[in-house]
């Protein structure tokens, strides 16, 4: 994954396609197959300021989210370079310097008609729930996470793409479209003592961790959403389970 840096590019006044807490995400201008992450000016000072004492003490590129994704594309399962690796996750093409701060460039997945992103997991349980085409489409995202032991944050449905798969899986003998998901953002770990990173017994209990949550989430997402996410959380972390099961 190049690290390089291009001529520098101009995003000022373009519109994001997508506006997170911490980042804005555009269309490269000269590549619309590209996606260029920019930290929102100042949040990585302001999220180091807020932060517990112990937490200041660490670098402003530790609360940075673009350095978090560039070294967790570092990690063994990503920089092996297994050609399915990329079937679930975005190739990293390194960085680029723009009129509004240092640019992190990924691949861009577009929607049916090319000019808008492709929907989201949280979108798609709004619009149709969890179809029997999703519930395909998660089990082989669960597969490749256990395979390959992607070490991912928790699971956020609006950090998973739902894709149209007309091909299916390359040793599939499905015929009819297919669902791939893609996770493009929440990659690496947020856990003080990483073990996970070097221990594969950890690492296989962290991704059954993160599976399970999503399975939480998802089944919060199309309940009646009577409780809060918070307050559903809050059950969920205390030990009891998944109480939509």
């Amino acid at each position: 994954m190049p690290s390089h840096r291009a001529e520098k590019i101009f995003l000022a006044a373009s519109q994001p396609f997508a506006v997170g807490d911490h980042r804005l995400c555009f269309r490269h201008p000269s590549n619309e197959l590209l996606c260029v992450k920019v930290n929102r000016q100042g949040k990585a000072q302001r999220l180091k300021a807020a932060a517990p004492f112990y937490k200041r003490l660490r670098s402003v590129d530790s609360f940075d989210d673009n350095q978090i994704e560039y070294r967790a594309f570092q990690q063994p399962a990503i920089v092996r370079n297994t050609p399915d690796i990329w079937r679930h996750i975005p190739r990293c093409y390194g960085w680029v310097d723009t009129d509004i701060g240092p640019g992190l460039v990924t691949d861009f997945y577009a929607g049916n008609n090319r000019d808008t992103p492709a929907m989201t997991l949280e979108r798609y349980l709004q619009e149709f729930g969890k179809t029997p085409l999703l519930s395909l489409a998660l089990g082989e995202f669960a597969g490749f996470l256990r395979r390959y032991l992607l070490l991912t944050k928790n699971l956020m449905p609006h950090n998973l793409l739902v894709l149209q798969d007309a091909h299916g899986q390359e040793n599939s003998q499905q015929k009819e479209p297919s669902l791939r998901l893609v996770l493009v953002d929440g990659f690496g770990l947020s856990t003080i003592l990483p073990m996970a990173k070097y221990v594969p017994a950890f690492a296989r209990r962290h991704v059954e961790k993160r599976l399970n949550w999503l399975d939480f989430r998802i089944a919060w997402e199309i309940s009646d959403k009577a409780r809060s996410w918070r307050d559903a959380e809050k059950i969920y972390t205390k030990g009891r389970g998944n109480i939509y099961a």
